[in-house]
């Protein structure tokens, strides 16, 4: 981690250069369309149609309220469970001292294994998934000169899904599978029988909410992979979806302060930076390394470069998912019905009118995080 922010700091005037000109450039670019700022040209490119920026600042306003003192808290225990004083930025990926969930295999192994539990899962998603790996429709091990990411995409003339990802041989392996196919299965889904293009993906917090849910839904079956360290792997995944929700919402926040007051200088959006950071993730206070303390952290966000304003997406698709993932703790099959009603929507309806097709609390209502905070400190009670 000291080498990584070393290396950051090398470049950290160059980063700071090319952002600038993405703000002026997009800045223009609004101005000459007849917007106020690039905020709406964001909103408008990402086809939000059915709210606006006051519901994703309430929607971060509930974040601060309920899942800020969960990660508090979370953060505390982990503190206590790993043995250290102080948590520092190096210690946020150690959740037990025995070290975390490992793979038993390699990329061949995994597949072998997620053909079974998406088999066990339901037909459809053991079919699709098994259609895909043996006609190749999917790269999963990394190699040299090989492109880094992950994502899923859909093959028109094929009418089948391909995934693309880079293992590395970690726990999240199994998450980024997971994520990826429930992006397939959606596709693959919807689009057998659909022959409208503009319906073959719903908007993008759509979107990750099949992909995040996914990744729940495959809980039941981690002893496949992780053995007795299954357990350990929800813990952490469940930890992960939680720790997240602060991040992003302060990503979002900073994105439209600095494209509101987009003639800030880079110290002023730094500074911006830290007193954002400090509301959402308090814990970061002490975090004692010069880079951190400049407020460079947000550097390392591709979003903020590539995606502006999609990274608030996976927090509002994360509140949806989790909302599946507690009814399936108590009635998995009423979880996968209401998963599958929502893939099979595609793009027809808008976020919210699909959220209330399919039954979900939206995350701009506070009852979605009443009710899902209230599943995740039941489960963290019996498994702590």
């Amino acid at each position: 981690m000291k080498k990584k922010y070393e290396l950051l700091e090398q470049y950290e005037n160059r980063i700071d250069e090319l952002f600038d000109s993405l703000i002026q450039v997009r800045t223009q670019i609004a101005k000459e369309l007849g917007y106020n700022s690039f905020v709406e040209l964001g909103y408008a490119r990402l086809s939000r149609i059915d709210y606006g920026q006051q519901d994703v600042a309430d929607f971060r306003k509930m974040i601060l309220k309920y899942m800020v003192p969960l990660s508090e808290k979370l953060r505390e225990k982990q503190q206590v469970r790993i043995g250290i004083e102080n948590l520092t930025y190096y210690d946020e990926e150690v959740r037990f001292k025995t070290g975390e969930a490992m793979l038993k295999g390699d990329s061949n192994w995994m597949i072998e294994k997620f053909k079974t539990i998406f088999q066990q899962l339901s037909d459809q998603p053991g079919e699709i998934f098994k259609l895909m790996h043996e006609n190749k429709y999917m790269d999963l091990t990394n190699k040299e000169n090989k492109a880094s990411g992950a994502y899923a995409t859909y093959l028109c003339n094929e009418k089948i899904p391909y995934i693309f990802a880079n293992f590395n041989g970690s726990r999240k392996d199994v998450k980024v599978l997971a994520h990826e196919f429930g992006h397939a299965f959606q596709m693959a889904i919807f689009n057998q029988n659909n022959n409208i293009p503009e319906y073959i993906l719903p908007t993008k917090e759509a979107c990750e909410i099949s992909s995040i849910a996914m990744e729940f839904l495959i809980w039941p079956y981690m002893e496949e992979i992780f053995g007795n360290d299954a357990m350990n792997y929800r813990y952490s995944h469940l930890e992960d979806a939680i720790f997240a929700m602060p991040y992003r919402a302060s990503i979002d926040e900073f994105q439209h302060f600095i494209y509101t007051n987009p003639n800030l200088s880079s110290v002023e959006r730094k500074k911006k930076w830290i007193e954002i950071e400090q509301k959402y993730m308090p814990y970061k206070t002490t975090y004692n390394h010069s880079y951190l303390k400049k407020g460079d952290f947000w550097h390392q966000q591709i979003h903020l470069f590539k995606f502006p304003f999609y990274y608030i997406d996976y927090a509002m698709a994360q509140i949806c998912a989790l909302q599946i993932w507690s009814i399936a703790q108590i009635d998995m099959y009423t979880a996968w019905n209401v998963y599958m009603d929502i893939c099979k929507q595609g793009g027809r309806l808008s976020f919210l009118d699909l959220l209330d097709h399919s039954g979900i609390a939206s995350p701009f209502k506070e009852e979605a995080f009443e009710n899902m905070i209230n599943s995740i400190d039941t489960w963290f009670s019996k498994n702590d």
